[in-house]
């Protein structure tokens, strides 16, 4: 077996977890994103109406609410495939675990998600940390000891 070219020791597990976690709930956020919609309850002001160059329908606010909110995912559309196909490129059970963790409709206590995979609680987290560490490394977001933690 093939040793690897990093020092795993170096690592800073906390800060280089973090990392990931956060790419994957960027992921997750991405595709579960509502648009936002106009409230139709009417209001009324004693202020007069006059052309101000200003939107003040809320038809409007969320019309351009909804094409800024777009642009942002159009920005982030590169950075989210890369997520994926890193994702992809797991092996099965990890993809199975990170999935089950992070992309299930509702929440999954660890326990529930080892146990209806069959493996132990220690192979679970064996089999997460690998996962993190694939990620961090794919994505090229790990974080070494005596770095400066970026986001």
């Amino acid at each position: 077996m093939k040793t690897m070219d990093f020092p795993l020791a170096d690592i800073n597990k906390k800060e280089t977890k973090k990392k990931v976690e956060r790419k994957l709930k960027k992921l997750y956020f991405h595709f579960r994103t509502t648009r936002s919609m106009p409230s139709v309850t009417t209001s009324y002001s004693l202020a007069p109406n006059g052309p101000s160059n200003q939107f003040s329908s809320k038809v409007e606010k969320a019309a351009i609410a909804n094409v800024e909110q777009e642009q942002k995912l159009i920005a982030q559309e590169e950075e989210i495939q890369e997520i994926t196909e890193c994702i992809n490129l797991l092996s099965s059970i990890e993809r199975e675990v990170i999935y089950k963790e992070y992309f299930e409709d509702e929440y999954v206590f660890n326990y529930e998600i080892y146990n209806s995979m069959g493996i132990s609680e220690t192979k679970y987290y064996e089999i997460k940390s690998s996962a993190f560490y694939t990620l961090a490394f794919m994505l090229k977001i790990q974080v070494y000891n005596g770095e400066g933690v970026n986001a």
